[in-house]
């Protein structure tokens, strides 16, 4: 008997059937790219591959999907989907279609992308149609697809100002006075009131505070009042008050807010002792820095009569002083949060009861909010209580008095901590084994002297200490989310809106694009779900702890990460493995702890009342907001501190890693002191070149990848742009160099005798030089090309004094390879000419020695003409050149040259064609049917002329003998 055959061919769709069903795939799968391949599988369709590929490209072109850079092909968030959306949510109004609400992302030539919440693609507003928003502002902007299927729009509208207060120089004539931001995104003037200055001078940095932004006909024409006053600019206190101005900041309260604080009573009266547990027998103690000021938590410990463990958490009960809708409330509401700078602290509540009344401090009767933990004798968590309590602080703990404690056995409450210890590793335990992030970012810290000055940079350590008082932070945080959470759930009831602190899993595209960069130093990240991914990181950073990449994958790890925020709506803490998680532990310091407490309280009192979900999310939205501002401002100040410390440090060696790689050169992380700076490709030990998986630097003899341990010297900073300069040096000469150094670091130290060095400083005709400069890079091309393309370009010079009375050697900018981006080029060498390693100069300095036997050749000089570079020397324009010129005469003028030989007949033809050249002579040599010019002229400096001549590069590829023939002729006929 036959058997019918089963029918495996896979069906093929006509053209419109297959653009259905592509449309329903990237509307179901909207966050996921496809290959064309992918599709054919993914549909289980018989088309061709040719045949998807011609559906792709009408949807393409339609604008329903993108193309990204790996080739593949996803769905356009701003498609049709997106106008339907608006264009209901409008009424139909042709006006108001495709609109959108979002943050200004300013970048460097001036345009700015606004970032839409939820949308993967960001709208791009050029510069004339921002309206005059400016970064960070919200703003309402018309948007529609360019031709590459990307949004592009304009700004109708200013819905929120980032900040109001900007910091300037206040300019005052006769009749006016205005203030000139020194946010270059702020291109106008900010006019003040004459006759409100105050103690204001003319000159002044200022803090000024718009009040009105245009004039009555919608003009820019922003009017504001001084509200500080800084003092001379340059001092580094400016500096970080500047930081916090611009990152949304006000450095000052307001006097209502001032006068509030200063009218509550520090008096705690006996009726209201009476409404709280009083837990004042009980042994309480705080665990802070040894520097902090502000004790917003406090830890209780008492054993209960069944041999069970009594914990308390207790936490500054603000909210009692902070009432809604008072002027400190809104202050603080305003602020959301305090901002820890290297050096200071900006408070979100004033004085009295940051550092004051709300303070935990030892000795004191205080006021708190708690969390009460109840523990069996091996740690386990058998029941909790919350509520208002009074408390006293028998002990303030510095986490250095603790670590020694538990090490050591000895000590104040020894038995305590240590129990406290135990209980602790247990929750830690119990943490990661449900999939806790195990890894962090390492903090930099620095030693300051009297003058906030750095003196020590170091990385923070965490023991024990640290976590024991972390580890019972996070336990209230968690019961507090989920007792709010959970029980009404249980109990049938409506849900209260809360402030939840949530942390979504990690996009797993991002995962997998760092399991293929981790995967090139030997690890396989195995991570197909979110559950797997915090096991595999922790495994991969388990095996790279001690070696050089360890940093790297550490960091590209956490940037793989959701960023926490704060939102009503409770999707969990994926980092802490939290199902539900609150802010309870830091209302001096957190306006979303605040709120909790609020709200846990009306809970307790078994209240009805309830927070507006919408107001509380928006609330949410501003607190995670300023957040984000608050870390932006800490970061800026440890950057600022770190250039600020390595100023002292110029031209030390260190070891360091490799961090980053770029167009124009690496970034190294110094292993010393985690300080971070740039190596360009022009302060490389050899000639370097990014490969194209921009994970591996080449020469000849050397390749270095991500993450490699490197030599570096420290060649200039520049505090005002955060940056720093390094040189990649040779590892066995450094090696030996640091060798010497340290030992004679060591000596130094050793001596009984102290001896005071005096620092050398640049001299006037130095700094003129580089006043020049910079001066010339502001105006040149050269600096509106690298704006318009978005580069990081500058001119360089080092910082190392002028040798004068010697030879200059000077050169024309050497061609750049193609597509290769350049910051700069040396004007002046960081060693005389007979130390430095280029060849040119090695092979210069034999025939100086042959030609100029009476020169003193330790004295040499080598450097180009312009300080800037482009691609090739013909494409720095004419302009620029004349720029160049008057940057040369003040070479000139601080090196002070008895003779100037230059390696480039396009430089002699320009200073000869600029009426540079005095007497000129020409000459040409006939060599093996190649006509080489020679000349050799004069050139003024200052009031006298000098010798000047044009000869070939001795380190090009023409013969030594013709070589020679040159120099013979240019300096036999002087």
């Amino acid at each position: 008997m036959s058997r019918k055959k089963k029918n495996n061919k896979i069906k093929k769709l006509t053209v419109q059937q297959l653009e259905n069903e592509l449309i329903k795939l990237f509307k179901r799968e909207s966050k996921t790219r496809f290959a064309p391949k992918q599709i054919g599988k993914h549909l289980k369709i018989g088309n061709s591959k040719d045949s998807i590929e011609h559906v792709l490209e009408k949807l393409l072109n339609s604008g329903f999907i993108v193309q990204v850079r790996s080739g593949k092909y996803k769905l356009n968030k701003f498609s049709g989907d997106r106008t339907e959306r608006t264009d209901r949510s409008s009424g139909g109004n042709d006006k108001q279609r495709n609109t959108s609400v979002g943050v200004v992302d300013m970048i460097r030539s001036g345009a700015a992308y606004v970032v839409c919440e939820g949308d993967d693609d960001d709208i791009y507003v050029p510069a004339s149609k921002l309206k005059g928003a400016l970064n960070k502002d919200t703003v309402k902007v018309r948007w529609k697809l360019s031709r590459r299927s990307k949004p592009e729009g304009v700004v109708i509208s200013i819905e929120r100002r980032h900040r109001e207060a900007f910091i300037g120089t206040l300019v005052v004539s006769r009749q006016f006075a205005f203030v000139m931001p020194d946010d270059s995104n702020l291109s106008v003037d900010i006019l003040v009131d004459r006759n409100l200055l105050g103690n204001a001078a003319d000159g002044d940095k200022v803090v000024v505070v718009v009040d009105k932004w245009h004039d009555e006909k919608g003009r820019p024409s922003p009017r504001g009042r001084i509200t500080t006053v800084l003092g001379k600019a340059g001092s580094s206190d400016i500096e970080m008050k500047s930081i916090l101005i611009n990152n949304g900041f006000n450095i000052t309260f307001p006097t209502e807010v001032l006068d509030e604080s200063e009218a509550i009573s520090t008096k705690i009266t006996e009726h209201e002792i009476a409404k709280r547990r009083d837990m004042r027998d009980i042994l309480t103690f705080t665990i802070d820095p040894a520097d902090a000021k502000d004790f917003d938590d406090a830890l209780s410990i008492e054993k209960l009569e069944n041999g069970n463990y009594e914990i308390g958490v207790h936490i500054a009960d603000v909210s009692h002083y902070v009432q809604p809708d008072s002027e400190l409330d809104k202050e603080a509401a305003k602020r959301t949060t305090s901002v820890y700078l290297v050096d200071r602290v900006l408070p979100m509540l004033p004085e009295k009861l940051s550092n004051g009344l709300c303070s935990l401090r030892p000795q004191e009767t205080k006021l708190t909010f708690s969390a009460i933990f109840e523990f069996s004798p091996k740690g386990d968590l058998e029941g909790e209580w919350f509520g208002k309590t009074v408390t006293f602080s028998d002990r303030r703990f510095a986490y250095e008095d603790v670590q020694e404690i538990l090490e050591t056995g000895e000590g104040d409450y020894v038995d305590e901590l240590r129990l406290l210890n135990s209980f602790a590793h247990k929750m830690r335990r119990a943490r990661f084994k449900q999939g806790a992030m195990n890894f962090e970012s390492p903090e930099v810290r620095f030693e300051l002297d009297k003058e906030n000055k750095p003196i020590r940079a170091y990385l923070k350590e965490r023991k024990d200490a640290h976590m024991l008082i972390e580890d019972f932070m996070l336990l209230a945080n968690k019961r507090v989310g989920a007792l709010i959470y959970d029980q009404v759930k249980e109990n049938g009831g409506t849900q209260i809106p809360f402030v939840y602190r949530v942390h979504d899993t990690p996009d797993m595209e991002k995962v997998g694009n760092f399991g293929e960069f981790a995967k090139r130093f030997g690890y396989n990240i195995k991570a197909n779900s979110p559950k797997q991914v915090a096991r595999s990181f922790g495994s991969m950073l388990k095996q790279a702890e001690g070696k050089s990449e360890y940093q790297v994958l550490q960091q590209l790890a956490i940037r793989t990460m959701a960023k926490a925020a704060y939102s009503t709506d409770n999707i969990g803490h994926y980092g802490l493995a939290f199902d539900t998680y609150s802010h309870f532990t830091s209302p001096i310091r957190r306006y979303a702890d605040v709120l909790g407490h609020r709200i846990l309280f009306e809970f307790l009192e078994g209240n009805k009342k309830r927070m507006n979900a919408s107001k509380l999310e928006e609330m949410c939205k501003h607190i995670s907001k300023k957040e984000r501002s608050a870390m932006d401002a800490e970061r800026e100040s440890v950057k600022y501190k770190q250039t600020e410390y390595l100023q002292d440090h110029v031209g030390e060696v260190f070891q360091g890693v490799i961090s980053g790689m770029a167009d124009h050169g690496v970034y190294v992380k110094l292993s010393e002191n985690y300080c971070e700076g740039m190596v360009r490709y022009d302060n490389m030990f050899e000639s370097f070149t990014i490969l194209d998986d921009r994970f591996h630097i080449r020469s000849i003899n050397h390749t270095y990848k991500m993450g490699d341990a490197v030599w570096v010297r420290v060649l200039n900073t520049n505090l005002q742009r955060r940056q720093v300069d390094m040189e990649l040096l040779d590892p066995e000469k450094a090696a030996k160099e640091f060798g010497a150094a340290a030992a004679v670091a060591e000596t130094k130290a050793a001596s009984t005798d102290e001896e005071q060095v005096e620092l050398a400083t640049p001299s006037p005709k130095v700094a003129k030089l580089f006043r020049a400069a910079e001066n010339a890079f502001d105006k040149s091309e050269i600096k509106k090309y690298a704006e318009k393309q978005e580069l990081q370009w500058y001119f360089h010079l080092t910082d190392t004094p002028v040798e004068e009375g010697g030879v200059l050697l000077l050169q024309m900018n050497p061609k750049a390879k193609h597509e290769a981006h350049y910051e700069g080029q040396h004007l002046v060498p960081a060693h005389s000419l007979n130390e430095n390693s280029e060849k040119f100069a090695k092979k210069s300095v034999e025939m100086l020695q042959q030609f100029l036997p009476d020169a003193d050749l330790s004295k040499a000089v080598s450097a180009y003409f312009c300080p800037f570079r482009a691609e090739n020397e013909n494409q720095i324009s004419g302009h620029d050149l004349d720029l160049s010129l008057k940057v040369f005469k003040e070479l000139l003028k601080a090196v002070k040259p008895k003779q100037i030989i230059i390696f480039s007949n396009n430089l002699r033809n320009y200073l000869d064609a600029q009426n540079q050249l005095k007497q000129p002579h020409i000459h040409e040599l006939n060599y093996n049917k190649q006509i080489l010019k020679v000349a050799h002229a004069r050139i003024s400096v200052g009031r006298k002329f000098v010798s000047v001549y044009f000869l070939p590069n001795p380190g090009s590829r023409i013969a030594n003998a013709a070589q020679q023939q040159a120099w013979e002729w240019a300096f036999g006929d002087k």
